[in-house]
């Protein structure tokens, strides 16, 4: 097979360096909102810090500017 049929594998949860090349934003950026509580975050334990994919997908759509068509 070749590789230009896959595509990119993305996990479905991310720690903070991925999400934010995920959402091209930095990881500042994405601490403030989840303090603000726009971007909930998964806390497994206390050093540990993982932002879904879904979360993030939804975070980027809604800063969309623009038509839908």
């Amino acid at each position: 097979m070749s590789t230009e049929n896959h595509e990119r594998i993305v996990p479905a949860f991310m720690r903070p360096d991925r999400a934010a090349l995920y959402c091209d934003c930095s990881r500042r950026w994405l601490s403030k909102l989840a303090a603000q509580g726009s971007l909930p975050v998964i806390r497994p334990s206390s050093r540990l810090t993982l932002y879904a994919r879904a979360d993030l997908d939804k975070l980027m759509q809604s800063f969309r500017i623009g038509s839908d068509s």
